[in-house]
């Protein structure tokens, strides 16, 4: 994994896809129409820099606050989340279904030491979760005038 270099920050990620299968064809899982099937996707996310935060947006519709986890260590961000689908009324059959369970895992690095995890703030609104992730104040070395006898 990269780390964070000059002003490109929070460029890299680890994607969750189901089982590790990025390379098949979307259907190859579509015979699996069992109700503890998961259908995980990885919703797109924008990451900016402002000289006092990193903003993170992540497009997640269909969600509500609840549904969240945000996971913080000084080395990364876990942005988590999970919706079960009501169950259905006991005279529909389906021919198919594939959101029952909708999840997800997305997991960024964060510049090591130089982010306030104590201020990280996280908003979620019109099916966009917003984040704002605070810059530590740089530590100014200290300064002492030493007189000279």
């Amino acid at each position: 994994m990269k780390n964070f270099k000059n002003n490109s920050a929070m460029n890299t990620l680890l994607k969750t896809r189901p089982f590790g299968f990025d390379h098949l064809p979307n259907d190859w899982f579509s015979g699996f129409s069992s109700p503890e099937f998961k259908t995980n996707s990885v919703p797109a996310v924008n990451i900016a820099e402002t000289p006092a935060n990193y903003l993170v947006s992540l497009v997640a519709p269909g969600f509500s606050k609840e549904n969240f986890k945000l996971k913080v260590t000084d080395k990364f961000l876990e942005i988590s989340a999970t919706v079960e689908q009501a169950e259905e009324n006991a005279d529909t059959k389906f021919t198919r279904k594939e959101f029952s369970v909708k999840a997800f895992t997305r997991s960024f690095n964060l510049p090591e030491g130089k982010v306030d995890i104590d201020a990280i703030e996280a908003a979620y609104e019109n099916g966009i979760l917003a984040i704002s992730i605070p810059k530590k104040e740089a530590v100014k070395p200290a300064e002492k005038l030493i007189g000279v006898k």
